[in-house]
């Protein structure tokens, strides 16, 4: 298959993009890419064909400090992003507003707001229960079963009053 951009050289990658419910597919050689900023060199695992796209051309900037290093593994901003891989626990602290806002681009929001296990965290902590009574609130509100929701507002009280 040839490039579809330089129709020269033998398209290897094939990109595919979804935006707005309009769907592009390229096929592109490896340089045609590599302009477009969509190949950044050598893929060695999937994290890094996930990640690459999104972290090439950052570049250093406020939101980006290239020289920022963790303190505890010594990885930098710069290495994170040629590698789409952080170096330990610590790194995540060290460049967590980084991170938020890389989120934040990727995802549209820096917190989860989709489906998650029945046994998640937030249940654990009470964040996942206070959300289900505050929508039963809402619904026996809504249904006019007033007494349940004198019931339901209590355990919301109670909860908030148990874990702020």
């Amino acid at each position: 298959m040839i490039c579809d951009i330089c129709k020269k050289n033998e398209a290897r990658i094939h990109f595919t993009q979804s935006f707005d419910g309009q769907v592009t597919k390229m096929n592109l050689c490896e340089s045609c890419a590599k302009e477009m900023g969509i190949f950044t060199g050598f893929i060695s695992d999937k994290s890094d064909l996930l990640l690459s796209p999104f972290l090439a051309g950052l570049g250093e900037s406020a939101e980006f400090p290239a020289d920022k290093k963790c303190s505890s593994c010594g990885r930098s901003w710069k290495k994170f992003e040629e590698s789409g891989k952080l170096g330990c626990a610590a790194c995540y602290e060290t460049f967590r507003k980084e991170l938020k806002t890389l989120i934040r681009r990727l995802h549209g929001a820096a917190q989860h707001k989709g489906k998650e296990p029945v046994t998640s965290a937030r249940e654990l902590n009470g964040e996942g229960k206070m959300r289900k009574l505050e929508q039963e609130l809402k619904e026996a509100v809504e249904k006019e079963q007033y007494e349940r929701a004198a019931v339901i507002r209590d355990q919301i009280r109670d909860l908030r009053k148990n874990n702020p």
